[in-house]
């Protein structure tokens, strides 16, 4: 389906107001502002005439909270009004199959409806808890495995190779990623692409003595018995292989609520669920501050 020119105009109001920064380019968005029409007109003229061809990303590194460093992917600002088009033409197919468990990068969802959802959990006695991330996670998604699942979802052809082709652009000075490998960490399409294939880890992890709740890459599975959590913890292993994916090993755990663990930015010890930092986790579309500090108030206790 031809992108139209009231797409590419509501995908820059949608991102006028964010990062702020350059890509390779060098091009802000201050400048792409100054001359909106003319750069939106051209990116048009080109996106119609198949022309359209999406620059390198500019890698920066960046501290993790944890330790470490992550590198950020930093489109020039005309790929990024490309890739909010697709990003806004596929966010309705991919919320469709996404499953009541997770919360990052959802409608009317942040992180607090989780820990919300972990301490329900705790009251119909889940107590004991499988805390874990997934090693590497935007870096090891394979490319075919999203064409793959947005095949079903009625993606036509012209606008899956233009996704495939934002993905795979490669870094300024790098090689492009072998063999489809990876999301660019940063990249507008790249988290509600990573909720498509952790969907399918979602699926997996459904049963009927297993809770999950999922915030992108972060989960926690609650169990009743430690015996329980050994048991899942398998099934946890499975699941993630059969899409290319680990556990990072250092942060499994295996814990309970007696004991205490962190998740999300709180300590959820006992009853109780205690914010410690506020995490630079984002809400979905429609999460107001008012919202959240309700959320606060109810989930404390």
């Amino acid at each position: 389906m031809p992108i139209e020119e009231h797409e590419v105009w509501q995908a820059w109001e949608a991102l006028r107001t964010g990062g702020k920064s350059a890509g390779p380019d060098g091009i802000s968005v201050a400048d792409f502002r100054r001359f909106q029409v003319r750069e939106i007109e051209g990116l048009l003229e080109e996106l119609r005439a198949g022309r359209y061809l999406h620059g390198l990303y500019r890698a920066v590194q960046v501290r993790k909270p944890t330790g470490g460093r992550r590198t950020i992917a930093v489109a020039n600002v005309r790929d990024r009004v490309v890739q909010r088009v697709l990003h806004d033409r596929l966010a309705p197919l991919i919320e469709a199959t996404a499953l009541d468990c997770s919360y990052a990068y959802r409608p009317e969802r942040c992180h607090l409806d989780a820990l919300e959802r972990v301490g329900a959990f705790r009251e119909d006695g889940f107590r004991h808890v499988i805390h874990a991330d997934i090693r590497d996670c935007y870096d090891e998604i394979s490319l075919r495995l999203v064409e793959l699942l947005l095949g079903p979802l009625g993606v036509d052809d012209a606008t899956l190779q233009l996704v495939l082709e934002c993905l795979s652009a490669g870094y300024v000075g790098a090689a492009r990623p072998p063999d489809m490998q990876g999301l660019p960490q940063g990249a507008v399409l790249s988290p509600i692409l990573c909720n498509l294939v952790l969907t399918e880890f979602d699926r997996a992890m459904q049963g009927r003595h297993r809770r999950l709740v999922r915030f992108a890459d972060d989960f926690v599975v609650l169990c009743h018995s430690e015996a329980g959590c050994l048991r899942h913890l398998a099934r946890v292993r499975e699941a993630l292989a059969n899409l290319g994916l680990e556990p990072n090993e250092r942060k499994t755990e295996i814990t309970s609520f007696d004991e205490g663990f962190h998740f999300l930015g709180a300590r959820l010890v006992k009853s109780f669920i205690v914010p410690e930092k506020r995490p630079p986790y984002p809400c979905g579309p429609g999460r107001c501050v008012k919202d959240r500090k309700r959320i606060h108030l109810d989930f404390v206790f």
